[in-house]
């Protein structure tokens, strides 16, 4: 039987204790893991691939993208803007309800937008006809131009102000990397006079 002197206890405690204290880190091509797995080259896997215990991010982050052939992207960005992002703009003292061009300077090479919200903050009206009031239909473009950059054109067709003065508008965009975004090409469809009509799904959808 092997007895153990008081200094060959000490001994085995602190080791004891210090492989409890140091995690085991293991490293591929690196000398010095960050973690407990930490690999330098490339990674394969195949089938499924779990993560338990993620982090949360607590405010926005990039966005990571999968290639044809499996490999793992981070989503280039700009300015450390996100891959999609509502953007809300408040749009005073415009001539009456006319908003003929305004610049986003939003990049249309990067970022394709769309119109999500319209709130006009006065009550509008077109000339009577037949001596009824007529609603007055909304205009709402949104266009490239030569400078690259999107721009926003609103209106009430024919209308003004009730009051006759100038409004504001609060508009709210959609704004969309095209990392992200499969672009299709146009898609025609001659209704021939009729009011119904099917699309053909894109490829791929």
């Amino acid at each position: 039987m092997m007895k153990y002197t008081p200094s060959l206890l000490l001994i085995l405690c602190l080791f004891s204790t210090a492989i409890k204290a140091q995690q085991p880190r293991i490293g591929l091509g690196t000398k010095s893991p960050r973690g407990t797995w930490d690999i330098n080259g490339d990674v394969y896997t195949k089938n499924k691939l779990f993560a338990d215990n993620m982090a949360v991010a607590q405010e926005s982050v990039g966005s990571l993208g999968i290639l044809p052939t499996g490999e793992i992207v981070k989503i280039a960005t700009v300015n450390n803007a996100s891959t999609i992002n509502l953007i809300t703009y408040n749009l005073n003292n415009v001539s009456k309800t006319k908003i003929s061009d305004y610049d986003t300077k939003i990049d249309t090479s990067r970022y394709i937008i769309a119109l999500v919200g319209l709130v006009f903050n006065k009550f509008v009206r077109l000339p009577q006809v037949n001596n009824t009031n007529v609603v007055p239909p909304i205009t709402a473009r949104v266009f490239p131009t030569a400078t690259k950059t999107w721009h926003l054109a609103l209106d009430y067709n024919g209308a003004t102000t009730d009051d006759n003065t100038n409004g504001n508008w609060k508009v709210q965009v959609l704004v969309i990397s095209k990392s992200i975004a499969e672009i299709y090409p146009l898609i025609s469809v001659p209704f021939k006079g009729g009011t119904t009509g099917t699309a053909s799904p894109p490829a791929d959808m």
